[in-house]
């Protein structure tokens, strides 16, 4: 955790952000280092969605934490998007069936609000584990550049894939530049 929070501080804007999402059980070790490394936190957002995994002698876990992370409090960008921007966000999990998953599935809805609460058109939007695409592909789709890494070949695979299918409906720049 804390290696690759490190390189992510390395490789961000000084008027960057980032949010990390997590469940309970690394959170203690994520923001220890986020601490350490040196990111102010700005919120801690929850991400209630409608289902967890059936247990017997605990809660039934039906939420992650986002963390909204910048390196510096005076030049990270907030766009607000909705006029009153709660930190508890409903968006359902959607059901992935197929050949390929990946352990995290965020949601195009969860993704799109941090994309446009965090950034312009043309900004790059990085993702440091890409998994199944979703974060490079919203971004595409919302006129951002992206990065992103994977080491898993088939999640590669499937995430390279799905980014090439996805319409760049609000833009037509990006052909232009490369």
């Amino acid at each position: 955790t804390f290696n690759w929070i490190t390189e992510c501080y390395r490789i961000i804007k000084e008027s960057g952000s980032m949010y990390v999402v997590s469940g309970w059980t690394n959170l203690k070790d994520i923001l220890n280092a986020l601490d350490e490394i040196g990111f102010l936190t700005i919120n801690h957002l929850i991400w209630k969605y409608q289902f967890g995994v059936f247990t017997k002698k605990k809660y039934v876990t039906s939420h992650y934490h986002i963390l909204f992370v910048v390196k510096n409090k005076k030049k990270y960008k907030f766009n607000k998007i909705e006029h009153y921007p709660e930190d508890v966000w409903i968006i359902k999990r959607k059901y992935w069936t197929g050949k390929i998953k990946t352990p995290t599935k965020l949601p195009v809805e969860l993704v799109k609000k941090i994309i446009l609460f965090s950034s312009d058109k043309e900004d790059i939007v990085f993702d440091p584990f890409l998994g199944s695409g979703t974060v490079a592909a919203t971004a595409k789709t919302l006129g951002r550049r992206y990065l992103g890494f994977e080491l898993v070949k088939d999640y590669y695979n499937f995430a390279k894939e799905r980014i090439s299918n996805v319409q760049m409906s609000l833009i037509k720049w990006v052909n232009n530049k490369s």
